[in-house]
């Protein structure tokens, strides 16, 4: 009879513990899907997360931290409204700020406040479309290189370069005319309208289709020629002496002006109050002489 009793207490015992333990697992095994918070939760710790997590909205009074092992660039100070990403970051729609970008984890802003809107880049940008900019500095070089047909570089207003500027091709200035003589390769420059050398302009041939003026001395250490056309010195007022001069270039030099060649007669042509006179030689095959009359050159 006391053994009965004792199984009988038992028995509530162990009904007891069946239930506890049924329910525990029943309940642990809803939290581990599911769980559905209507309220606000509220923790003085922290909240560890090991899966996903998703929000409607999410606000933090201080920074924002995802990821781990982030070496704090310098500057970040995990302040108030600060956001730390540890990998990628990607924007759907436009990306703002206030104050300024900086693109890279090292570098040093020289010339750049870092706000009103500046973009610092540590390293190298590229730029597949365009880029529009009121005024561009560069410490270094500038490349355009593009694999489309247009390699051209566009400026607007004013190209100041403070060192050598070189071209491989050729050079234009000017928006307009029309090259008749130049291929604009191997270095050619063609300039539009009027070119103005304040300094020294060194040439190997020099070809012009219309005037040549010269304010001050000619000088050449060659011989000039002038094909179908003639050498005119003029004066500006009847006390001013103008010709032709021939001197020495050495000590033993003659100073001889020739006129005419091996097949064409040399002939000079005077002018005397209104009239002509030419004088020129004349060779009979014995007696050479030199003949005065009236008449111009022919």
């Amino acid at each position: 009879m006391k053994m009965k009793t004792l199984l009988e207490k038992f028995s509530y015992f162990f009904e007891s513990a069946v239930v506890t333990l049924i329910a525990a697992f029943f309940v642990t095994s809803v939290v581990y899907a599911a769980t559905t918070i209507g309220a606000n939760i509220n923790t003085g710790g922290n909240l560890d997360v090991d899966g996903n997590s998703s929000t409607t909205n999410a606000t933090t009074t201080g920074y924002l931290y995802v990821g781990v092992g982030i070496t704090n660039p310098p500057g970040f100070d995990f302040g108030q409204g600060d956001l730390l990403v540890s990998n990628d970051f990607y924007v759907n729609s436009q990306a703002t700020t206030s104050a300024s970008l900086w693109v890279g984890s090292a570098g040093t802003t020289n010339y750049l406040s870092m706000t009103g809107g500046d973009l610092y880049v540590a390293d190298d940008v590229e730029i597949d479309g365009s880029a529009t900019t009121t005024s561009l500095y560069l410490s270094n070089d500038l490349a355009v290189e593009f694999t489309a047909s247009t390699t051209d570089l566009i400026v607007s207003d004013d190209l100041i370069v403070h060192n050598q500027a070189t071209t491989s091709a050729s050079l234009w200035v000017g928006s307009a005319g029309t090259t008749n003589y130049l291929s604009m390769t191997g270095g050619d420059l063609y300039v539009a309208d009027d070119v103005e050398i304040d300094g020294s302009a060194t040439t190997t041939s020099l070809y012009l289709s219309n005037d040549l003026t010269v304010v001050g001395n000619s000088t050449t250490t060659g011989d000039v020629f002038v094909n179908g056309g003639t050498l005119a010195l003029a004066t500006g007022t009847p006390t001013t002496t103008a010709g032709l001069f021939v001197s020495e270039s050495g000590t033993t030099s003659t100073t001889t002006v020739g006129i005419g060649t091996q097949r064409i007669n040399g002939c000079l042509e005077f002018v005397a109050q209104g009239a002509f006179i030419r004088v020129y030689p004349t060779f009979d095959g014995s007696t050479r002489s030199l003949v005065v009359e009236a008449g111009r050159c022919n």
